[in-house]
């Protein structure tokens, strides 16, 4: 299913009628960022023995600690994400972002200034690792209440892929209206990560960008680049 996410989105990116009048840059990017990134899909060979590792150090994701799937548990999986790995994303993009780090790691996905759906999952090994350390609270924090279900991880994964595709997909997926008033907070945009590319110190949030908004790291074109976007 991630696979077919990302391959669905790099598909709607190559239809002219869907995607061109509301692309973000006009220019291709370049063929050598398509050989750089042909290691986009290391998160999604490395989630399943992220499992495994945590399996093998915490007894909470066993069977004995799980519940069926039900809105608790989708409510918990959501609570998690958003007021756990929310944040803790944010601190450690901005980590990222320190000059020497940057240069010996996080530069690899930056070299990607015009983005395609792939670009989101194009990271050196050591820093996907990081990424999914910070993507297993997702689970963790529900299991150690009680509220995990199985059936979250891929509720989890497939979601999570839609919503980075639609932050390096290059033509703005979401309307004007979800951006009205307190939405503006928690919902980014294509237009809204695409900056962060383009002009890499502002717009670290994942995908909630009130992190942003409390940092004064939100970038100054960041409302009018999305209305200038059909």
């Amino acid at each position: 299913m991630r696979y077919a996410v990302n391959l669905l989105f790099t598909m709607l990116s190559k239809l002219d009628r869907l995607a061109e009048p509301v692309k973000i840059h006009r220019a291709n990017p370049p063929a050598e960022q398509h050989e750089r990134e042909l290691d986009w899909d290391g998160p999604v060979i490395l989630s399943p023995l992220a499992f495994v590792l945590v399996d093998a150090v915490t007894p909470w994701l066993r069977a004995e600690f799980v519940m069926a799937l039900c809105w608790q548990s989708v409510a918990a999986l959501f609570l998690a994400h958003y007021l756990v790995v929310e944040p803790v994303y944010y601190t450690f993009h901005r980590w990222l972002h320190w000059p020497q780090v940057y240069k010996a790691s996080h530069v690899h996905h930056h070299s990607s200034v015009i983005t395609e759906a792939i670009s989101g999952t194009s990271h050196p090994l050591l820093e996907t690792l990081g990424y999914l350390a910070n993507f297993s609270f997702a689970f963790l924090v529900p299991a150690w209440f009680g509220f995990f279900s199985y059936e979250c991880i891929p509720i989890y994964f497939v979601w999570f892929d839609i919503m980075n595709c639609i932050g390096h997909c290059n033509f703005e997926c979401i309307p004007r209206w979800m951006q009205y008033g307190p939405l503006k907070y928690v919902v980014y945009t294509s237009s809204y990560h695409s900056l962060h590319h383009s002009k890499y110190k502002c717009n670290y949030s994942l995908f909630c960008p009130i992190w942003d908004y409390l940092a004064g790291t939100v970038h100054g074109t960041t409302e009018t680049l999305h209305q200038q976007v059909p």
